[in-house]
């Protein structure tokens, strides 16, 4: 309920001064998902669905939404019924800015907010320095990350780029993560059992460690007072493999 107050109480408060919001998202060729957007029927990855989320809430809130990427050619130029409006990303217009802009995942494409009023890099994974703005070359307004882990190591990065101490510790925002579909509800319900885990991100992220000390992991759940033994834990492993995501992995692993 209080989480409900504070959405409705942002939302007032947006109603009051709407934003034109860009969302950038092209990949530059390393797309796991291929064409993906609100109607997508292969599914997508995390990263992907923050997009589509977070973009139907912003949108809620009474704001001027439009992603940029390459979703399916029934997307384009539709408007959602939440509001959010699709186009592909050769579509942006760098002259036109708008209030705000989100560069997603990639620092590359920063240069194009530099006519908006404020500019973010919205980081979804750990990057090196190479992927990060020097001081001076864009303006920006905060890099968004998903936690204090993400956010140390990016600090770290921009000082490798020349950014002060100071400002490199001030740009990384820690955004957190958020539920607000009702599908997902269901699973938030019930007790926690603690034999039971789940693995649910791209194979390359950890998949292999997993496995290789998952041996040791039940033997050691075998010796706790739980009672249920090592044959009582499982490893479950949720990730989606359509074609282009398979590619992806063969490259990397």
């Amino acid at each position: 309920e209080a989480a409900i107050a504070r959405l409705r109480a942002a939302a007032a408060a947006a109603a009051a001064m709407p934003l034109s919001i860009s969302i950038y998202c092209y990949e530059y060729g390393n797309a796991y998902w291929g064409q993906w957007g609100p109607t997508s029927e292969g599914g997508m990855g995390g990263s992907e669905e923050a997009v589509l989320y977070l973009s139907q809430q912003l949108a809620l809130m009474g704001h001027y939404v439009v992603v940029y990427a390459d979703p399916p050619d029934r997307d384009r130029a539709q408007s959602t019924p939440e509001g959010v409006v699709w186009r592909h990303h050769s579509q942006f217009d760098q002259e036109q800015g708008v209030d705000v802009f989100i560069s997603w995942r990639y620092g590359l494409s920063m240069q194009l907010g530099n006519t908006s009023k404020r500019r973010y890099l919205w980081l979804q994974d750990l990057v090196g320095k190479e992927s990060l703005p020097p001081p001076g070359t864009v303006a920006i307004e905060n890099i968004l990350v998903l936690g204090e882990f993400h956010q140390q190591d990016v600090s770290r990065s921009l000082q490798a780029v020349g950014w002060s101490a100071a400002k490199a510790s001030s740009l990384p925002y820690i955004m957190p993560n958020a539920a607000v579909d009702a599908r997902i509800l269901p699973f938030m319900e019930g007790s926690n059992d603690g034999l039971q885990f789940v693995y649910g991100s791209s194979p390359i992220r950890g998949l292999e460690q997993i496995l290789t000390v998952w041996p040791s992991i039940r033997q050691a759940l075998s010796e706790t007072e739980t009672g249920r033994g090592a044959q009582g834990a499982t490893l479950s492993v949720y990730y989606g493999f359509p074609p282009k995501v398979a590619e992806q992995l063969r490259r990397s692993m």
